[in-house]
């Protein structure tokens, strides 16, 4: 509700800017993903740049182009959408003392052999339903004491791998969680492919 006010806001103070003060708002050209990291050449590609009423209630929190800086996406920004000073957390600035708890088949980390400090790639739905690589090199911080023992013969069972993550992949991954069910793969280095062409 307060986006479509927003787009709405945008395009009614766009033409009323030559009457009144205003103020330069960063909305998306397209739809970004949560965890996408956006660069100085990516901020001229990936945004315009409209002007509103600078009065308006609706500009709390909203970035300013000037003060942009280069970071990772916490969430998914909508096309019209305006991006907001919390939405972007600089690389510099990412924690990641953080830990993220995935649900994954025993039989596949048995069949991974995965030991602690080893990193993976989780596959998921993006926000369109395409697959994409949520997250890459996570570095695994907690396995359940089974897997080392069962080894082969590992049942198909719910079991969990615990990973360490920065602010926005843990927001990236509890998009693709929601979306449906993610698959783990072992790091091996190489460059992610882009599975959504």
């Amino acid at each position: 509700m307060v986006l479509a006010g927003l787009v709405t806001f945008v395009s009614v103070s766009a033409t009323l800017a030559d009457r009144s003060a205003t103020a330069q708002v960063v909305v998306a050209r397209d739809r970004l993903p949560a965890g996408q990291v956006l660069g100085e050449a990516d901020f001229a590609t990936s945004f315009d740049v409209v002007e509103v009423h600078a009065d308006s209630p609706l500009l709390d929190g909203v970035a300013n182009p000037e003060l942009f800086v280069e970071g990772q996406l916490v969430r998914d920004l909508a096309p019209g959408e305006a991006l907001r000073s919390a939405d972007i957390v600089p690389i510099a600035e990412q924690s990641i003392a953080r830990t993220f708890s995935l649900p994954v088949d025993a039989v596949v980390l048995a069949g991974l052999g995965l030991t602690l400090g080893d990193t993976i790639d989780v596959i998921g739905l993006d926000t369109e339903g395409q697959l994409s690589y949520v997250v890459v090199d996570a570095e695994i911080a907690r396995l359940p004491q089974a897997v080392s023992s069962q080894g082969a013969f590992a049942t198909r069972q719910e079991s969990f791998v615990t990973i360490r993550v920065g602010d926005a992949d843990a927001l990236a991954l509890a998009s693709a969680l929601r979306a449906g069910d993610i698959e783990i793969v072992r790091s091996t280095g190489a460059d992610p492919l882009d599975v959504s062409q």
